[in-house]
């Protein structure tokens, strides 16, 4: 139960929500079971929790950080997510940002399954992803979100831009079997590599044209490669 008066609000007679915010970042860094009892014990207390509290949460890089992220889903604790209609996305402070930046699947796949999404919310959510440091963690959430309805060919194919500078091999997998496209040379290498294919392979196989291009171009310093993919363009009108 709340109590008010002028200045404070408070939990009991003798704690205030500014001291329950403070316990809570204490067990975040120490106890996870303590956690669970003080969140059981003052569940409108944690209603009243700021949601900056997810950061702390996330930033945990202990064993238990699973644990936590449970705690805080099975208590519901406040989350700061885009307004469906916003014109502009923060992506720094909000929580499914915070969740994907410290590559929590759990969070992400909670947040966008309990909380409303729409279309410029998860497509802004997929591109930040794919900027990510190059990580395994990170397709898998990518893939979470292009089935909740993420486009992978949003903003011009950002996605899979940014998983060519963080050299991502397998998110350019993925993205290009959602839809894109192999968008420039370095993004066929990382492409060809990660299925270990040659890019004559490739071109036979292949039944997307946008990718034509990207792969001919990894083609430049092997004229027999070169002159086999021509031959095969020509021969198959493309």
């Amino acid at each position: 139960m709340l109590y008010f008066n002028d200045n404070d609000i408070y939990l009991e007679k003798d704690m205030t929500l500014e001291q329950f915010e403070k316990k809570v970042r204490q067990h975040l860094q120490s106890n996870t079971t303590k956690l669970a009892e003080l969140f059981d014990k003052h569940p409108s207390a944690v209603k009243n929790l700021g949601a900056g509290i997810w950061d702390v949460a996330l930033l945990n890089n202990s064993r238990s950080k699973n644990d936590i992220i449970k705690i805080f889903i099975k208590h519901n604790v406040p989350v700061n997510m885009p307004r469906a209609n916003a014109r502009i996305l923060n992506v720094t402070d909000n929580t499914l940002m915070l969740a994907i930046k410290h590559r929590s699947l759990r969070a992400v796949i909670y947040l966008i399954n309990k909380h409303k999404t729409n279309q410029k919310i998860l497509n802004t959510a997929l591109i930040k992803v794919s900027g990510n440091s190059k990580h395994k963690i990170n397709r898998i959430i990518a893939k979470a979100l292009i089935e909740k309805g993420a486009e992978p060919s949003a903003l011009s194919h950002r996605a899979i831009l940014n998983a060519t500078t963080e050299g991502d091999g397998g998110l350019i997998h993925l993205l290009v079997e959602k839809g894109s496209f192999l968008v420039n040379q370095q993004c066929a290498t990382l492409y060809l590599d990660y299925i270990q294919s040659s890019p004559y392979e490739y071109l036979i196989i292949n039944k997307d044209d946008r990718n034509i291009e990207a792969i001919m171009g990894c083609l430049v310093d092997s004229k027999v490669e070169n002159d086999k993919a021509m031959a095969f363009l020509k021969a198959n009108d493309r």
